[in-house]
């Protein structure tokens, strides 16, 4: 159960109502208060204690999941993730500056996947980040620039974007490691442990 801080606050607003109603001395108002906060407190204490609980046995199975499968590393171009990675680090005062300016980032989706579309990976890349950095909400976004940069080996910087989803997305703490960016970004970091591994 996730404890919605919106409900914490409506139920201090009604305590604190009915404790003045009631006409309370300074003296108990001070002591009801404390115990209405103290118990209110100790249901959130409950709740968050209850959700770290889940999150860790589900973190315990994904990673048995994952650590179930076969991992391949992808074929791809060395060449092309190379200059496609310095092309991204030379851009970063790009993407900056893009990413201050008006809109929730849906535009810069939008303009990503057409250039996608169109071949121009390069450019599609400056737009999916800076739609990412805007913090825009949509899970087409990160499921889409994250597919590029694996097919193109840049694990490392998939592992940025699956993070960014995990936080831009909103899951609560139940819910933590049980979506699909949670078993993916487990998944690249295996790839990527595996690849260090057989470049020894």
């Amino acid at each position: 159960m996730h404890w919605n801080e919106t409900i914490v606050d409506g139920l201090i607003n009604l305590i604190d109502k009915e404790i003045k109603v009631r006409n309370y001395s300074e003296e108990t108002f001070e002591k009801k208060y404390y115990n209405y906060l103290k118990s209110v407190s100790n249901i959130i204490e409950e709740n968050v204690r209850l959700a770290e609980e889940k999150a860790s046995k589900q973190k315990e199975e994904l990673e048995k999941k994952v650590n179930s499968k076969q991992i391949r590393i992808p074929k791809y171009d060395i060449a092309v993730r190379d200059e496609l990675r310095q092309f991204i680090i030379d851009n970063q005062n790009k993407i900056n500056e893009m990413s201050s300016s008006k809109g929730d980032g849906y535009d810069e989706e939008v303009k990503a996947f057409s250039l996608e579309k169109s071949g121009d990976v390069k450019n599609a890349l400056i737009y999916y980040y800076v739609s990412v950095k805007k913090k825009f909400d949509a899970p087409a976004l990160y499921k889409e620039l994250s597919k590029l940069l694996h097919k193109n080996g840049l694990f490392d910087e998939e592992i940025y974007i699956l993070d960014s989803a995990l936080k831009n997305l909103n899951y609560t703490t139940e819910s933590l490691y049980d979506n699909e960016f949670a078993e993916r970004k487990l998944t690249v970091k295996r790839i990527i442990e595996k690849e260090k591994a057989n470049n020894k």
